[in-house]
């Protein structure tokens, strides 16, 4: 088939990494990268990767020296730019979600002692925006991912939060 004649030539590893362990710290997937402005790998990866999910519930915080009102938080999660998806009719993709979108997460301020806003079950999308019941005010925000689709870590490109809706 034409689809498939090409196939070999592109560069892809199926559900694979190329991985090393380095002796030395690096900040290639540090929490600052969740705001800082990419929605794509822009000169290296532009997202936060938590160790291992299994172990405990990974979270970002987000932290303000004063208190920030809102009433939107907007995320994005990482639908895997590498990922040889086939879309066609003939040919599907042998799997229904991406494994390293986030599955399960909570979004936590914190309001007079008390932490949850908002939490999203089964999510199998890339962007996500959570429109809150009220008006927020605090100076710390919190991302608490429970569960991915299959990978072993989370994966958040992008946290995003906004006073009035856009």
């Amino acid at each position: 088939m034409y689809l498939e004649q090409w196939r070999e030539w592109k560069y892809t590893l199926h559900r694979q990494s190329i991985c090393y362990r380095l002796d030395i710290e690096t900040d290639a997937f540090d929490p600052s990268h969740v705001i800082g402005g990419y929605a794509r790998p822009f000169s290296g990866p532009q997202m936060w990767v938590s160790d291992l999910v299994a172990r405990d519930d990974p979270w970002v915080e987000l932290n303000w020296k004063d208190p920030v009102t809102f009433n939107e938080v907007a995320l994005i999660f990482d639908d895997d730019v590498q990922e040889d998806l086939i879309n066609l009719r003939a040919f599907r993709t042998p799997y229904e979600v991406l494994a390293t979108l986030v599955r399960d997460y909570k979004i936590e301020a914190e309001i007079e002692g008390g932490w949850t806003l908002a939490s999203e079950r089964d999510h199998r999308r890339r962007h996500r925006v959570h429109q809150l019941r009220r008006t927020v005010t605090s100076n710390r925000l919190r991302i608490v991912m429970t569960s991915t689709n299959g990978a072993p870590r989370a994966h958040l490109i992008a946290t995003r939060v906004y006073r009035e809706p856009r």
